[in-house]
């Protein structure tokens, strides 16, 4: 996984973003799957010990600062109610229905 998310950020196509005090990572978000114009925001996780103190969102809100800068819309996918909350209190709205499809 590192080798993968470190050859995206090498190419452009993605970044990561962490909060680490003393060596400790506390939370994660990333992007893959940049383009010109848009990239999606992926893998936003924290660790168990620190969840439900409002540590996600400052990198969430980062990393769409910094795409908005570079002229990128930021897009989010979510699979809990939870999470879509989060995203719709830092501004995300939906852009419509889908479904989801997996291969197997």
């Amino acid at each position: 996984y590192l080798f993968s998310r470190r050859a995206l950020m090498k190419c452009g196509l993605g970044r990561t973003l962490s909060l680490v005090h003393g060596g400790e990572v506390y939370a994660t978000a990333s992007t893959s799957a940049e383009t010109e114009g848009y990239a999606v925001i992926t893998d936003v996780v924290t660790n168990a010990k620190y969840r439900r103190q409002g540590l996600a969102a400052p990198l969430i809100s980062t990393l769409c600062r910094e795409l908005l800068s570079e002229g990128k819309k930021p897009l989010v996918t979510y699979t809990s109610a939870q999470a879509g909350r989060l995203y719709e209190s830092l501004g995300f709205i939906p852009a419509g229905t889908g479904t989801l499809l997996y291969f197997g």
